[in-house]
């Protein structure tokens, strides 16, 4: 037989049927015949892909997800991608399949994926238990009016993802991945893991993952440590995409089109989407979405009791996010130029919309501030004298008549230096009569302030630290450590809402 070739055309291949990808042509010598290689995701789950930078890992990514691509449509089928190396998987982004193709510089994203797949595995367990499924063919076998598409996931850079990960939240995140390839096949969730060097995570996961393909390594050692006997690597000629099976058969993966170039494939793939787009119809594969840097007032629902604020959306899951002040004070922090004031508007424009009838008195010791010039406000003081008046006047009234209120303090640490008897009573004793403060300070100058009124407020430990630093912030609402900063400048009111020590990043909505 002829060698293999070193261009492979994905098209020279048949193509299977199923959630079954096509990994190449592979070189049986001892019974004289080439042959596809071949790998199934409900039979075999996730596959780890070995190779040092060069030996066309990224290229067999995209291949395995044109393959899928033409075997299933979109709605049997999601792609997404987690790039932590060359960037090389977007061109994925073409085919109607794929949902996202998330970057190694998009921490955020690439959480949200890992928490989307984990709560539909969940979600799956259940569907399964119900009809007694032991597998996702088995239940859409037993449930044929029912349609869960497979989810495989594009993992390229492993120890890349490992390093960004293995100092945030203890680990927890690499932790979900290694659930998800452990339980995953099953339930329909498979990925296909990049691995350009070997590292402790890698070594963990070699025993739940069994299918692997070994392409060119940086060093000789490297094979023996995966099992591949030296007679198979020994002198091998190894271009890009050559490599070995688990089992030490010699293997040539294809390329989508007839080139290798990386541009020509994303040419490919962009053609190739096309058609199936045109083929298929439309179709809504979820996508992954970034926690948007300006969310507008106006797309927030009204609030459903008094006392209640819908103020932004949750990272977590892009839903509105909302603060009880029944709970207790509401201490929004921040350095300069972070939000605070637009926070503070949100979160009075959201208090006036709701049911009830809560007055809204504002305390502005400073004589310019946007919140002075809403048209929401029972009562406005401008000067830390008027704060003063103010305060006692809502204070004498709460006494006699005990009507909800929320007090807000803008720029609180101007306030730093006065005497304000009455608004230590609001802090300490207003909720008994239906008072509530929401104070707006300057971070560094709340570490520093000891009046009676602050301090009470920060004991309720329920606020939003704008723009913190992670390692000193939030000991201000009773946080020791907030989750490390990843990617570049935060927009200002992105920032961590705190309630009883639980923290949760948010972006608050403004305009």
């Amino acid at each position: 037989l002829p060698t293999l070739p070193e261009v492979l055309p994905l098209r020279s291949l048949p193509q299977p049927a199923g959630p079954v990808a096509t990994l190449g042509l592979l070189d049986d010598p001892a019974a004289q015949r080439q042959r596809p290689l071949q790998h199934s995701f409900a039979g075999d789950g996730s596959l780890l892909v070995f190779g040092t930078s060069g030996s066309g890992k990224t290229t067999l990514m995209r291949s395995i997800g044109a393959s899928l691509a033409l075997a299933l449509p979109p709605d049997r089928l999601h792609l997404y991608g987690l790039d932590f190396a060359t960037r090389g998987l977007k061109p994925l982004e073409a085919l109607p399949h794929c949902g996202s193709v998330i970057a190694g510089d998009e921490p955020e994203r690439a959480v949200r994926l890992l928490r989307m797949l984990g709560q539909e595995a969940e979600r799956r367990k259940g569907l399964l238990s119900m009809v007694g499924a032991s597998s996702l063919a088995e239940y859409l076998a037993a449930c044929s009016g029912d349609v869960l598409p497979y989810l495989v996931v594009l993992l390229d850079g492993l120890p890349n993802f490992v390093s960004a990960f293995e100092n945030v939240d203890l680990g927890a995140h690499i932790d979900a991945l290694r659930s998800l390839l452990a339980e995953g096949r099953p339930l329909g969730i498979s990925f296909v893991v990049g691995i350009d060097r070997q590292g402790s995570f890698t070594t963990r996961i070699q025993a739940t993952v069994t299918r692997r393909l070994i392409l060119r390594l940086a060093s000789e050692d490297d094979y023996s440590y995966l099992g591949i006997p030296r007679s198979v690597y020994a002198g091998a000629h190894l271009p890009p995409g050559r490599g070995f099976t688990e089992a030490g058969m010699e293997v040539q993966t294809p390329v989508v089109g007839d080139d290798a170039a990386g541009s020509a494939q994303a040419a490919a793939l962009a053609a190739l989407g096309g058609q199936l787009a045109h083929h298929c119809g439309p179709v809504q594969v979820p996508e992954v979405r970034l926690l948007p840097k300006i969310v507008p007032r106006s797309s927030l629902p009204t609030p459903s009791g008094p006392l209640e604020a819908v103020i932004g959306l949750a990272d977590r899951d892009l839903e509105p996010i909302r603060v009880d002040l029944a709970e207790g004070h509401f201490v929004v922090a921040g350095p300069r130029r972070s939000g605070r004031t637009t926070a503070l508007a949100t979160l009075a424009y959201s208090l006036a919309s709701g049911p009830g009838n809560t007055r809204l008195h504002l305390l502005c010791p400073r004589r310019r501030s946007p919140l002075t010039e809403l048209p929401i406000w029972a009562s406005t003081a401008i000067g830390a004298e008027a704060c003063g008046q103010e305060a006692r006047q809502v204070a004498g009234a709460a006494r006699e008549a005990g009507t909800e209120a929320v007090v807000v303090v803008d720029d609180a640490e101007d306030l730093a230096d006065e005497t304000l008897p009455d608004l230590d009573w609001i802090a300490q004793r207003g909720r008994e009569h239906g008072l509530r403060l929401v104070i707006g300070v300057e971070t560094q100058a709340a570490q520093r302030m000891f009046n009676a009124w602050m301090q009470q407020s920060l004991r309720d430990r329920q606020g939003i630290l704008l723009d913190p630093d992670p390692t000193m912030d939030g000991t201000l609402l009773g946080v020791p450590r907030l989750p490390p900063r990843q990617g570049g400048a935060w927009p200002a009111g992105r920032g961590y809402l705190v309630r009883r020590g639980a923290t949760e990043l948010i972006q608050v909505a403004s305009g």
